[in-house]
């Protein structure tokens, strides 16, 4: 039977008076398993990311940009940017997923 969904830990049990000062919130088993709950999603992220490079190649988005038929996903373009242009690096590649992912 699966858990509670990730977003559970973050809204209602924290507006329990208790939780409003960090130090007691980092002490509870809430935070304890917010912590896990953080740590699987950027996991899950990152393994994403390491996939999808080994697969990736960048004559695939040259015939893209010629034929202009194709859409590539969000991360083929963040991709491209990193490896072409040098625009953004690892970190905000994985800022970027997680703000679609998540």
């Amino acid at each position: 039977m699966p858990g509670p969904p990730a977003g559970h830990s973050y809204g209602g049990p924290r507006v329990q008076p208790l939780y409003y000062a960090d130090m007691i919130f980092n002490l509870s088993p809430l935070a304890r398993k917010q912590y896990q709950t953080v740590k699987v999603l950027n996991q899950f992220t990152a393994d994403v990311i390491k996939e999808h490079v080994q697969n990736f190649n960048d004559d695939d988005f040259n015939d893209t940009v010629v034929q202009r038929k194709k859409r590539l996903a969000m991360l083929d373009l963040l991709l491209c940017a990193k490896r072409q242009r040098g625009e953004i690096d690892d970190q905000g590649i994985i800022e970027e997923l997680d703000t679609f992912m998540f």
